[in-house]
């Protein structure tokens, strides 16, 4: 057993039939709670498609929709048309309040849901930040060989802890799309949570 817990006797093992379990000496400073608001898009915004997310759109639309990781609905992010293929962005991103000291483990899953016309290529990139320093980085290329072949998961922690100086982060989804119309990516099941 290790040496920062004890075994002692549940206060209420006597009534409920419970026997011996671990007591922490000291708590634990980095609770596993959530910390993103609307993870799962299952709210829709009053100034944005997405409850407690902002927007950045330069030629791609936010939409709610039915075809979820989790739950009822899952965030799309689609490309608007164009007359020739065009490199086309769109990103939508949260402030959190953190625990400082701690970890981050950031997940989600995302899915190519359409290679529209012209399709070149679809890049997202997942971040959780303060100032221009990333904690979590994940990037990811998509082809269009592999539209709708179901949503893939990814989990990462941070490699460093949360400065003691810093108290909020941002956790943003960015994509870059090259088309001519109709490509889009679907995002779900975001979870932040202190470790």
């Amino acid at each position: 057993m290790s040496s920062d817990c004890k075994k002692s006797k549940h206060p209420k093992a006597d009534n409920l039939n419970f026997g011996v379990y671990l007591e922490s000496k000291s708590e634990r400073p980095c609770r596993p709670v959530e910390l993103i608001k609307n993870g799962g898009f299952e709210i829709q915004g009053t100034f944005s498609e997405y409850a407690n997310w902002e927007e950045t759109l330069d030629k791609v639309e936010t939409l709610r929709i039915d075809v979820p990781y989790e739950g009822l609905q899952a965030a799309q992010l689609e490309s608007v048309p164009t007359e020739n293929p065009e490199v086309k962005r769109g990103s939508i991103s949260q402030k959190v309040i953190v625990p400082p000291g701690c970890h981050l483990m950031l997940s989600f899953a995302e899915e190519l849901w359409e290679a529209g016309e012209n399709f070149a290529h679809l890049f997202v990139r997942a971040r959780v930040f303060y100032d221009s320093t990333d904690l979590i980085n994940i990037e990811i290329n998509r082809r269009s060989f592999q539209a709708r072949t179901g949503y893939a998961f990814h989990q990462k922690i941070s490699d460093d802890p949360v400065p003691q100086n810093v108290s909020s982060v941002t956790v943003q989804f960015e994509v870059e799309i090259v088309d001519t119309e109709d490509t889009s990516l679907l995002l779900d099941g975001v979870s932040l949570r202190a470790i």
